[in-house]
């Protein structure tokens, strides 16, 4: 674990290349998942597929604003805030991972969500057998139950349980 002064802010299409390369390098460390029939190939055939990437990112800004955490020119965490008031897309590179970045990237975008896009409601989605994120976002103030089961790589052989959390109201927070 390294612990160094970061910034956050919100990323331009300058950034976009360096968000793409640590969601691959988060994807790639917490999703290799043999009893869900993820393995090495699966994501990478998924990465593979995704092509134009860089195009894709682009248009999501029109509806998003990408949260960034950046030491230098290093963008180690990253989470979308959506005018549709689901968050997204919530990445800390393994190396920050544990030193409040995670946390300080969904405050922000929940300020974002809820001044610039003014969301009533805000929602996510994760995996619920990743504990750890579980009880991460219930420490924000999200609550929860059980979502639909999911699969992120078209090949993976069955799909993994989500659970859906919603922030409770700031009233109760």
């Amino acid at each position: 674990m390294t612990s160094a002064k970061y910034t956050i802010r919100i990323a331009t299409e300058k950034d976009l290349p360096k968000i793409i390369l640590l969601r691959e390098l988060v994807i790639k460390d917490t999703y290799l998942l043999p009893q869900f029939g993820i393995t090495d190939q699966i994501i990478e055939n998924f990465f593979k597929s995704e092509e134009p990437k860089l195009e894709r990112y682009i248009q999501y800004m029109q509806t998003s604003k990408y949260v960034i955490a950046k030491i230098d020119e290093q963008i180690i965490g990253m989470c979308a805030a959506c005018q549709d008031g689901i968050l997204r897309s919530m990445y800390v590179h393994p190396q920050y991972q544990r030193q409040g970045i995670g946390r300080r990237l969904i405050i922000e975008a929940i300020r974002i969500m809820k001044q610039d896009y003014k969301c009533q409601q805000i929602s996510l989605e994760t995996a619920s057998f990743i504990e750890k994120a579980v009880e991460f976002y219930k420490s924000i103030g999200f609550e929860g139950q059980s979502g639909a089961p999911y699969k992120m790589f078209p090949e993976q052989t069955k799909p993994f349980p989500t659970i859906e959390l919603t922030l409770k109201p700031i009233d109760q927070n």
